[in-house]
């Protein structure tokens, strides 16, 4: 009979985090901006959780650097880049170009949105997003 008594574990998949590459509907759960594990970078963390199909309930996150601006003035070509990504991430949550900089996290969690999810190194990774209608 075996260990787990007729239960087909082998057909299982064998990440449990898995989720099909596609577009999905999902919200926001949270919004966290901290360090990174090791303390060398800091990031914005956006946590969806998809609502609807095979996946439901399952959380994909994004995950964006946060430069540390030295001169907010005459920010670096890499610093103006990881700007240009917040921005944009933001601008797809919904949020006005105006408020971008003054944005609370508890005024985007709930926000309804599809979004495209790739898996690439074994990371699944959030490619595109679009406020649901």
């Amino acid at each position: 009979m075996g260990l787990f008594d007729g239960i087909d574990v082998e057909s299982a998949s064998d990440d449990p985090f898995a989720i099909a590459d596609g577009t999905y509907e999902a919200f926001v759960t949270e919004i966290k901006v901290g360090p990174t594990k090791d303390g060398s970078k800091i990031g914005m963390t956006t946590t969806f959780k998809i609502s609807e199909g095979e996946n439901e309930g399952k959380l994909v996150s994004r995950w964006l650097m946060v430069p540390e601006v030295e001169d907010p003035k005459n920010p670096t070509a890499d610093e103006a880049r990881a700007l240009s990504f917040l921005k944009s991430h933001l601008l797809s949550l919904g949020v006005p170009a105006e408020k971008v900089n003054s944005v609370d996290a508890d005024d985007l969690v709930g926000t309804e949105v599809y979004i495209t999810v790739r898996t690439a190194n074994g990371y699944c990774n959030v490619r595109k997003l679009v406020v649901k209608d």
